[in-house]
């Protein structure tokens, strides 16, 4: 009799614990700020909340995917849904649990949704933009604002011809920077979602934009000395994500981010870069979501700290607004499981046999759209 008193109590026991604890996988930025706000949530439901920086998050997950060792929740790219849905770990989502954290438009819903369900729940979003030094383009007697275009930064590398500070910088090798100015030229992809390479559209673009470096309009630089190089005050524009803002700001620099310039009067569109929360223990999906709704509610200030565009709210903090009317110029980035792997892959190297001079950017072009084919 005693023995299976102790055995009903152990297995009362393993289920509170089971139920009442949680890991959660982060990573990028705010470590702190998600240890603080797991201590607190602890502190006021007795839930412990155990978080997990992963430096690697992607590749950790998509481990993780093939030994079943998961956390309750992760943080996850917008980009990557399609492939953890497909795992067949992630927990659905319905109307309910969204609105009980907050109050997402149709847009930012989409990335996270595969088939018509959601699957991860939307928490801020970073975007393309360009960093401009204020003080040397201040100290050329130049101001931008919204609406310049690629002229405006011919202007700029006259004015600093000669000298030792770069006009405008970021990476030709870039699939990721060169897919807003393209999709301004043309559609990347077609109706099923596989990638078009050998437009006419495409190879106008890609010709476009490697005359701007061959002009010295634009210079190639990799991101290790973009960031160093604007630090140091030697780039007056940069073209990266917003997620710098805050080196920059403990940099000391003095900046502005604007959207991306106007090519031929055509308006290029940022990418968005998003992430999210997925839910991958089932059991434990109704404390997942008030952990969530939890942290949520604590997060604006982390959002202004990081300039990070919420997204379960729509009253934007004034000291996001800038950032904000840049963000609603943006573009989410198509996240179809093939595309990603082929149009990244396949870009780079286009971008790298045409910067070289291996092939033209016909023949380049020509060559990728061969292999996408063969590998649909």
């Amino acid at each position: 009799m005693k023995k299976g008193i102790v055995l009903i109590f152990a297995l009362v026991a393993s289920s509170v614990f089971f139920t009442t604890s949680l890991t959660l996988w982060i990573s990028w930025e705010g470590e702190e700020f998600f240890s603080e706000v797991a201590k607190l949530y602890t502190q006021e439901t007795g839930i412990e909340v155990k978080i997990l920086n992963v430096p690697k998050l992607d590749d950790k997950l998509f481990t993780a995917l093939r030994t079943g060792n998961l956390p309750d929740i992760s943080m996850v790219k917008d980009v990557y849904i399609e492939r953890l849905s497909k795992s067949g770990f992630l927990t659905k989502l319905d109307s309910k649990d969204i609105e009980l954290i907050g109050s997402f438009d149709r847009e930012c819903l989409g990335p996270y949704s595969f088939d018509s369900t959601v699957f991860a729940i939307p928490y801020y979003a970073d975007v393309q933009v360009v960093f401009a030094n204020q003080a040397l383009l201040q100290g050329q007697g130049i101001s931008f604002d919204a609406g310049y275009g690629i002229e405006d930064i011919e202007e700029i590398a006259e004015k600093f011809a000669g000298s030792n500070i770069i006009p405008a910088a970021w990476d030709f090798m870039s699939p990721y920077i060169f897919y807003p100015f393209l999709t301004a030229f043309g559609n990347l992809k077609n109706e099923e979602g596989k990638p078009i390479f050998d437009s006419s559209e495409i190879g106008e673009g890609i010709e476009y934009i490697k005359s701007l470096f061959d002009s010295g309009t634009f210079v190639r630089m990799n991101r290790g000395a973009l960031v160093n190089s604007f630090e140091d005050g030697k780039i007056a524009l940069l073209i990266q994500g917003s997620y710098l803002a805050k080196d920059f700001e403990e940099a000391g620099i003095d900046f502005k981010m604007l959207p991306f310039p106007e090519v031929n009067g055509k308006k290029v569109k940022p990418v968005i870069d998003s992430k999210g929360f997925a839910v991958f223990t089932k059991e434990k999906k109704d404390i997942a979501i008030g952990f969530l709704k939890f942290l949520y509610s604590k997060s604006i200030d982390f959002c202004i700290e990081y300039n990070k565009i919420p997204l379960w709210t729509s009253k934007v903090p004034d000291e996001l607004s800038e950032l904000y009317d840049i963000y609603k110029e943006g573009q989410y980035m198509f996240n179809g499981l093939k595309f990603q792997s082929l149009y990244f892959n396949t870009m780079k190297t286009v971008l790298q046999a045409v910067y070289s001079g291996s092939l033209s950017v016909d023949e380049a072009l020509k060559s990728a759209q061969d292999y996408v084919n063969s590998n649909w």
